[in-house]
């Protein structure tokens, strides 16, 4: 069985990190042993990568391992909304012939990766290689071969960046959709290998859920690389030889981008169960080899980076062959008392009959610590004690080692106040320099922190909802409901907007909604059903309709008070569903920009507004994050709440007449 690669990264427009993203996948690449075939920026034309993708199909054979990766701008159009659908107009002369008999139905929006040739697209020659065209390529190649792992970085929006520091991975001006519709007709695919769905045969790892941007970013070598890519090429180094699937992967990733940035999460598409760049299914990741160290008692987990493993973490040993709920046969317990880049290490409390961990073993973790944001701290300034101090009261948070990654930053201003700072900018006024001010502080990294943890949250995938749900959005104009907005088009807070969710399936979902605000803010949508609005089987909810008066309301927005108008920020609304009510009164919390009674110091939500609930994994991680503590996990939870998230983003900046000039 061979190993092939085909990576091509495309820099029209400027884009910095796809060289860096190129050298970094095939140094990652060639590490597990495949040959990579380049097409780079300089071949990497319309023309160029079609040739590319064909030639990798003819050199692959029956059960070859092939991945297919690009880097560069992602481009995406619609019709222009004034304009109806135009029927298809009747050929005149013998019909054209397709293998299909059955004429394209083209999605409204097409989507495309962008050539290094692509500013010479015309009406009658569209240089940009659509998704419908890529979809056929993955289809012959999944012909040949089933093992095909695909690999996206960039995006479908149509903003460029507003920071120096990012650069997003999208077109500052679409095709025009006429081009494109016009290409795709012309082209004359094999619709009978265009999926219905998505390619059951192919694994496919995109940088951002659809609608969502994908940037790229100095590292801490102030090379410019995809997040995507950077990340990517990080977890596969710490998965070395485990047995890894491309949902454990993916998770890992996932959480640490929308740490960076959380406009963006990745997502594993299509067979994400299989083990790396292989057919082979298993169960995700739950447990970890254990490697005992020359030190009796003290042991190393590898690969624990894909489980996010932290200090104070435990773990129980088990001997070979048995099963995580056999806990009276267990080796001993195993407690994290370091945390390298890699691996963990720690000392085992052995059970009764054990003196040695045995060849074999495997960890299986049974509690876990609250997840910590990373916060850079000033150096060199006399008042850094007192910012670490005030770190050291918010159990949800912790200083950054030196050139690490971090999600926020502290600084003290020109006036001598001290701001707590995400990517984008200062997340609320200059607090004093005082013993308020720090308490302030402490409470505002709380709470930044515990909206990181919430909109990093996804479902648990070992325990599905087991039922069909969509979610969609949109706006809300003179009663009728529109699609959410273009990319480039932020909302203001004289938007309104509205979301629905249906429950297409045979089971009843219990749905609830947090909202996530510009500046922290966790607010409980739904107010009148705290612990979620029951859907029955094969019905719907609006958020935004007003169910008395039958007429689609919407909902307003609000831009806080006190935060910077200079920069754009995004909100979210989770859509939680749940098999059975949950309450999520606990992560309710005010406003950053607000300030505390001074009688009051910087303490998590009051747990005692929870509706009584039993236990569940959701209902412990909720605990989780409203208050930094520990939680038990049960390998074995047969009858835990099952649940899926939903994450809607958008962009907002304030009034026009508050924007400055």
């Amino acid at each position: 069985m061979n190993r092939l690669a085909l990576l091509i990264g495309s820099d029209h427009g400027g884009l910095r990190g796809v060289r860096h993203d190129l050298a970094a996948m095939t140094q990652a690449l060639r590490v597990r042993g495949f040959d990579v075939r380049e097409c780079p920026p300089a071949a990497a034309t319309r023309a160029g990568i079609l040739a590319a993708y064909e030639g990798i199909i003819a050199d692959a054979g029956p059960g070859d391992a092939v991945v297919v990766y690009y880097s560069g701008h992602g481009g995406s159009t619609e019709p222009p909304q004034t304009e109806p659908p135009q029927p298809e107009p009747p050929q005149p002369g013998p019909s054209r012939t397709r293998p299909s008999q059955t004429e394209p139905s083209w999605p409204a929006d097409l989507q495309y990766i962008v050539p290094t040739d692509y500013d010479q697209s015309t009406a009658d020659d569209f240089r940009g290689v659509t998704a419908a065209e890529l979809s056929v390529l993955q289809s012959r190649l999944v012909a040949v071969t089933r093992n095909v792992t695909v690999i996206l970085d960039c995006c479908h929006s149509g903003l460029m960046s507003r920071d120096v520091n990012l650069r997003l991975r999208a077109l500052r001006g679409p095709a025009p959709y006429a081009w494109v519709r016009a290409h795709l007709d012309r082209i004359q695919l094999r619709t009978d290998l265009l999926p219905v769905e998505s390619n059951p045969h192919a694994v496919r790892i995109v940088a951002c859920a659809p609608g969502q941007r994908a940037f790229e970013r100095p590292d801490n070598d102030g090379l410019w690389r995809g997040v995507l890519t950077a990340q990517l090429c990080r977890a596969l180094a710490e998965a070395g030889d485990a047995p890894v699937t491309w949902s454990g992967l993916l998770d890992q990733i996932r959480y640490r981008v929308t740490g960076l940035m959380f406009e963006q999460r990745p997502e594993a598409e299509g067979p994400a169960d299989r083990l790396l760049f292989s057919t082979e299914r298993a169960d995700l990741l739950n447990s970890l080899p254990v490697t005992p160290l020359d030190v009796p008692g003290r042991v190393r987990l590898d690969a624990a980076a894909l489980l996010r493993v932290q200090h104070g973490d435990e773990f129980m040993i088990m001997p070979p062959g048995r099963a995580a709920d056999d806990r009276a046969h267990r080796v001993g317990d195993l407690t994290i008392d370091h945390v390298a880049q890699t691996s963990v290490a720690g000392t085992v409390s052995f059970a009764a009959d054990w003196s040695a961990v045995p060849a074999g073993a495997r960890a299986v973790r049974t509690r876990v610590t609250a997840p910590q944001i990373t916060v850079r701290v000033p150096t060199g300034d006399p008042r850094g004690g007192q910012v670490l101090a005030a770190l050291e009261s918010t159990v949800l948070a912790r200083p950054a080692r030196r050139g690490a990654e971090w999600t926020a930053e502290i600084r003290f201003d020109d006036s001598g106040g001290v701001v707590l700072r995400d990517r984008i900018g200062p997340l609320h006024p200059p607090y004093p320099d005082d013993a308020r001010g720090y308490a302030d502080l402490a409470r505002a990294v709380l709470i930044h922190a515990q909206a990181t943890q919430l909109r990093r949250l996804i479902g648990d995938p070992s325990y599905p909802l087991g039922t069909e749900v969509t979610v969609d959005w949109g706006l809300v104009v003179d009663g009728a409901e529109h699609p959410p907005p273009p990319a480039g088009s932020p909302l203001t807070p004289a938007s309104r907007i509205y979301v629905t969710v249906h429950n297409r399936g045979d089971l009843p979902v219990y749905v609830s909604m947090l909202d996530i605000g510009l500046s922290g803010r966790v607010s409980l949508l739904m107010r009148g059903t705290p612990s979620g609005r029951l859907l029955p089987p094969r019905s719907g909810y609006t958020y935004g309709r007003d169910d008395v008066r039958r007429e689609l309301t919407g909902v307003g927005l609000a831009w806080p008070t006190g935060l910077d108008p200079a920069h754009a920020r995004t909100e979210t609304i989770l859509v939680v569903l749940s098999s059975a009510p949950q309450s999520l009164a606990a992560l309710e919390q005010p406003e950053i920009v607000q300030t505390r009674e001074p009688d009051r110091g910087p303490r998590p939500p009051d747990r005692d507004h929870r509706a009584p609930v039993g236990g569940s994994r959701l209902r412990d991680l909720i605990d989780q994050i409203a208050t930094g503590g520990s939680r038990e996990i049960d390998p074995n939870w047969p009858d835990g709440v099952r649940y899926e998230i939903h994450g809607i983003d958008f962009e907002m900046t304030p009034s026009v007449e508050e924007r400055p000039r």
